[in-house]
């Protein structure tokens, strides 16, 4: 289509079934993302398909068609911007078919892809000098690679052009400053004016004396904004012998005159305001048709396939900050970190029959505070299976049998069930399943010991459309409950609104039960709160301070009552996405530390799964569940979740100094110092490594104010690289399945990196950490200890 504004370059994202253009005055690129295109181009045919490239030439004339649709990023860079920084691009053409190229395709389709990049993450601070950047490399490799020389130029255009209409159109190129005529041209071809008029507009497109006025005033254009030549001057250096005619074709498209578009060149304005293009007699454009996009299925494609070169990575220096930390002369501080203890996950009680289950849940115990196993739909025939007729005096059966085995486990590790019950049912089936659950206790008195049980607390989840019903089924249930154990834990799970303003209406709040439990049990997920369907950084604003700011909405309307009661975290989750393709390989986890250390006091119990399996992380509509987060993977491979809470543990002592990105303690032996780059933006932006370089740091720190000595340092780093789950996996990627050697392979480097070294530590400790995306560092500093 003909271009109705006049801009430097434009980067379009589209989903073309049926598109025509009778030429543009500048280069436009075309890159498939996803499907195909049959292009024709020039009347030649080409079948496009993904990752492929077309290049179409200044009036070059083109139709795209798709009958399926596809995903295409489309690159016009005008002649104005082009041959700024290139003189001879009047008389240059580009095909990416030319064999130097062959090696530097890649590169080009990357600059491309990152304009794409760019145009969707809007930054106003820097967007302008990254697309420009990216503009120059990307001229650059044209004109070096992709240029044709003359040979080239002639063997493609003798597929398009005839003999005679070849030879016309170099010999414009080269004197088209020179008086020329359709009778003189026609001559030289040894043809009648009438017949070379006729094939010029068939075989180009335009007519002869279009084209030669476009050719003159596109080189009249270059010499105003690149010489100091006067109007007259240039008009007839260019072929144009009436200064008048002229100044009133260039008003007649730019609605100004030559001076006022030199001017504003020169300020560093965008002279052109637009409008008229050249009368060029060729058959109407059909009207585009276009297709829909999907946000997520556009940035999946995006990030999986960019290359990363390294002749990229040389143009993306890190922004560099510098933080100053001064720790106090005593230990007498205020600052307090919270540390929760953790709950974790099963689903079902049989689940901790299966051995790599058992496994998990003893790795997670050795590596921190777990004091709750969490199960649900504890009365069902998988796990209290109904006893059935026999004719022995004492059965050798028991419908507790598996159950036993479960409970056993746990007995051992020392870690407690966590019961939720769910009593939305009749009156008769509540009956039942009270009386069930009841024995249930009963029977692991006798098995377990009074003790034991003890430990265990239950969590009722009430009907909140029929809040009276629920409140008194919970009462009678609690003391029937407190009548055999006095000591176990009874609480209640509740779905708070997201609101504030809705949260001071939640009836529990005035209700007798409130005052007759243990614990609050309440979930937080920042994904509940965001679109996921658009890119502004407005669609997710507050959403990375969501779960400390729901917890305090819950603290407030507990004070604003005068009511005391720990609260159990049970599900959360920081932003992640809706979709697979937006979960993905979105790294988060200074995000996930940064909110486990922002958490009220109050909060005594924080949840997790115990792996994606028993998560059912895909459900049948294909969407992630994001309600919460799990620890393990599959067998012993462990999650970001997982790392970020054993470097948690080690994060303890008294707390010196905290920062928004830092926190230093001091133990008995030395300290702990723990640096986090939190980045909390919409994750459809952040599939991958490679959409997020531009958020990467330099971090410079300087701590004052330690012990002068001698110490041994441990440096955990644990960012996208190092450590993280699905790097690994992009690291080993196969759709047939990975084996035990593999497996075993990415479980020993799905883990932060350690770095061990020795540093004598006067009166100031300066450290420089790189800090990707979300990126967790933790230095272990221990004093050596001298005789």
């Amino acid at each position: 289509m003909h271009q109705k504004t006049f801009k430097n370059y434009s980067v379009d994202i589209v989903n073309i079934f049926e598109e025509e253009s009778q030429g543009y005055d500048g280069v436009t690129l075309f890159c498939i993302l996803q499907g195909e295109a049959a292009v024709v181009l020039q009347g030649a045919e080409l079948s496009l398909r993904q990752q492929e490239m077309v290049v179409v030439n200044q009036y070059e004339r083109y139709q795209i068609n798709s009958e399926t649709g596809n995903i295409i990023i489309k690159v016009n860079i005008s002649h104005r911007y082009f041959s700024r920084y290139y003189t001879n691009y009047a008389a240059a053409r580009f095909c990416l078919d030319v064999e130097e190229g062959h090696e530097h395709r890649g590169l080009l389709r990357e600059i491309i892809m990152r304009l794409a990049i760019s145009k969707l993450q809007s930054n106003k601070e820097t967007g302008l000098l990254e697309v420009n950047a990216l503009l120059s490399n990307l001229l650059s490799l044209l004109i070096m690679y992709f240029k044709q020389s003359r040979t080239h130029i002639a063997e493609s255009q003798q597929k398009t052009h005839s003999v005679r209409i070849k030879n016309t159109l170099d010999y414009l190129q080269d004197n088209y400053n020179k008086p020329l005529s359709l009778s003189l041209l026609a001559k030289i071809s040894h043809t009648s004016p009438a017949y070379f008029s006729r094939l010029f507009s068939q075989e180009v497109g335009i007519s002869f004396k279009t084209y030669l006025t476009q050719l003159r005033f596109m080189c009249c254009i270059d010499a105003l904004e690149k010489t100091d030549k006067p109007l007259y001057q240039i008009v007839e250096e260019n072929g144009f012998y009436d200064t008048r005619n002229f100044t009133a074709l260039f008003k007649t498209r730019y609605a100004m005159t030559p001076n006022k578009y030199r001017s504003l060149y020169r300020e560093g304005k965008s002279p052109v305001t637009g409008g008229f293009e050249f009368p060029v007699r060729t058959p109407p454009e059909r009207p585009a048709r276009f297709g829909e996009i999907r946000p997520s299925e556009l940035l999946a494609l995006l990030g999986n396939s960019l290359t990363a070169h390294e002749q990229m990575a040389e143009l993306e220096p890190l922004s560099t900050e510098k933080w100053m930390i001064e720790l106090p002369a005593s230990d007498d501080v205020s600052l307090e970190l919270p540390h929760p203890g953790y709950i974790v996950s099963i689903g079902r009680l049989e689940e901790l029959l299966k051995a790599p289950v058992q496994q998990q849940v003893m790795t997670a115990r050795e590596q921190m505070s777990l004091q709750y196993i969490h199960v649900e739909h504890i009365i069902s025939e998988n796990t209290l299976p109904e006893g059935f007729p026999t004719d022995e005096i004492c059965p050798s059966f028991s419908h507790y049998a598996n159950a036993d085995m479960a409970v056993e486990f746990l007995k051992k590790q020392g870690i407690a069930l966590l019961i939720s019950i769910h009593f939305q049912l009749s009156e008769e089936d509540m009956r039942s399943c009270t009386l069930r659950f009841l024995d249930f206790v009963a029977h692991n008195i006798t098995q377990f010991g009074d003790d034991y049980v003890s430990s265990w607390a239950f969590s009722y989840h009430p009907n909140v459309d029929f809040f009276a019903d629920s409140e008194a089924r919970f009462l009678r249930l609690r003391s029937k409950i407190k009548a055999i154990l006095p000591r176990m834990k009874t609480g209640v799970f509740y779905p708070f609104p997201l609101e504030k303003e809705a949260m001071a209406q939640v009836p529990l709040f005035t209700s007798h039960l409130i005052r007759n439990i243990d614990f609050l049990g309440f979930s937080a997920n920042a994904n509940d709160k965001v679109s996921h369907d658009g890119f502004a950084k407005e669609d997710i604003a507050g959403a990375e301070f969501f779960v400390e700011q729901h917890a305090r909405n819950i603290l407030g309307q507990l004070k604003k009552h005068d009511l005391s009661v720990p609260l159990f975290l049970q599900t959360w989750n920081t932003l992640t996405g809706d979709t697979r393709l937006t979960n993905g390989s979105f790294f988060r986890g200074a995000l996930l530390m940064d909110t486990l250390l922002s958490l009220p006091l109050p909060i005594a119990f924080v949840g997790f799964w115990i792996n994606s399996e028993v998560q059912k992380e895909t459900r049948e509509d294909k969407r992630i569940d994001t309600s919460s987060l799990s620890l393990f993977y599959m067998g012993s491979t462990r999650r970001p979740m997982f790392h970020v809470l054993r470097l948690r543990e080690r994060l303890n002592g008294v707390v010196l100094a905290r920062g928004d990105n830092y926190i230093v303690t001091r133990k008995a032996q030395g300290y702990r110092v723990l640096l986090t780059h939190s980045v909390s933006f919409n994750p459809s932006l952040s599939l991958q490594n490679h959409l997020m370089t531009g958020f990467r740091k330099q971090i410079n720190v300087a701590v004052t104010g330690m012990e002068q000595g001698s110490y041994q340092i441990k440096r955990h780093l644990f960012d996208q690289k190092h450590g993280a789950l699905c790097h690994q996996f992009e690291c080993q990627p196969t759709r047939f399945g990975r084996d035990s050697e593999v497996m075993a392979f990415i479980d020993v480097h799905s883990a932060p990196d350690l770095h061990l070294y020795d540093e004598d530590i006067a009166a100031c400790w300066k450290v420089s950490v790189e800090m990707d995306v979300n990126a967790i560092c933790l230095f272990e500093i221990n004093k050596i200890t001298t005789p």
